[in-house]
């Protein structure tokens, strides 16, 4: 069953399984990329021939790419001796990228490529080693693949996180920053943990008993995602520091440095530490909440800009954000991380591009 493994994987010393691709010239140039795959493999031999100058969709590219996906599709019968598995695993999508006559470049010059998703391998183990094995090779095409050319040709441009991965992630950082997850560093659960306990008693619940509100509802920090009318709010908030995280290091900047960045950490400790009063009129909690009282919002922002003013307490923020990326490496979750890869036109972009 050739076919259905990445063609280059091997078992690494500590056993496990790693990429190792084989690297064929590409282009006029001749330039050098790497396959670590079957599907693509079978695409790099589409994309060799010399196209006819007048070469169009419907009479040249289309017939090829109906083509290559026979092929691959024969590809998987002869690897299985049950029609219904080569089915499940065969690549769902083909592509083929590639520059009109119109762009007025010599034939040898406009490039093409053939590309196609990753095989589901179901048919070759059980569910779990089948999406590691997706996982790992679309990790691979993303981070070898698609990155660099990203990097090289559009320095400006980075991979979005995309909504699955970025649900997940935002759930994870807020656990992060509320204590019920716990990360690496046990002092900077410590430094949270004061932030927040301390903002409980100077602006909590006994301040709105003091301005005579006693029917009410507090909703502690770590409540604030539960579906209540702050998730929306929080969930925003949580978002936004995920995209700016990936963006700067798209643009290989300084996440220690970015004063956007800063700016929305402190934007999300501020909107935890401001008290969240609801009206206590039933168990459902009303979709408005108390506003905060007279100058307490003047008084929480300079209590959260002072803490984070200090050094070791950023460094401690900066650290939860780095958490999820290496819990990613050493774990590869959440599950879907990796999925940019997966794409037909993740070879063909990087070919024409």
């Amino acid at each position: 069953m050739t076919f259905l493994n990445p063609v280059c994987e091997q078992s690494s010393n500590a056993g496990q399984q790693i990429m190792d691709p084989i690297s064929v010239p590409f282009g006029p140039n001749s330039t050098p990329i790497k396959i670590a795959d079957g599907a693509t493999a079978l695409g790099y031999l589409f994309s060799l021939a010399e196209p006819h100058p007048d070469a169009g969709w419907k009479q040249y590219w289309l017939p090829l790419c109906l083509l290559y996906s026979r092929c691959i599709y024969l590809a998987f019968i002869k690897d299985h001796a049950s029609q219904i598995n080569a089915i499940n695993s065969v690549p769902s999508v083909v592509n083929v990228m590639y520059m009109t006559s119109q762009q007025n470049l010599a034939a040898p010059q406009r490039p093409f490529m053939f590309g196609a998703t990753i095989a589901t391998y179901q048919a070759f183990s059980g569910d779990s080693e089948s999406r590691e094995r997706k996982k790992r090779t679309a990790a691979w095409r993303r981070a070898e693949i698609l990155t660099p050319a990203l990097r090289q040709r559009w320095p400006e441009a980075t991979l979005p996180i995309n909504d699955l991965d970025l649900k997940v992630l935002a759930e994870r950082l807020h656990q992060l920053f509320v204590g019920s997850l716990k990360s690496w560093n046990e002092t900077d659960e410590a430094y949270f943990t004061d932030l927040l306990g301390k903002a409980a008693e100077k602006f909590g619940e006994a301040s709105f008993a003091t301005a005579g509100i006693e029917q009410y509802m507090p909703v502690r920090p770590h409540r604030l995602l539960k579906g209540n009318s702050t998730e929306l709010l929080l969930r925003d908030r949580l978002k936004r520091i995920l995209h700016r995280r990936a963006a700067v290091v798209g643009a290989a900047g300084s996440v220690e440095t970015d004063a956007k960045l800063a700016s929305e950490i402190l934007d999300l400790l501020i909107y935890y530490v401001t008290p969240h009063i609801f009206p206590k009129k039933s168990s459902n909690l009303p979709e408005v909440e108390y506003p905060a009282l007279p100058g307490q919002e003047i008084e929480i922002r300079k209590y959260v800009t002072d803490w984070w003013d200090v050094e070791s307490h950023r460094a401690a923020a900066y650290r939860k954000l780095q958490y999820l990326v290496d819990r990613f490496d050493q774990y590869n979750d959440p599950v879907s991380a990796s999925y940019s890869g997966f794409c037909a036109e993740t070879y063909p972009v990087v070919g024409v591009g």
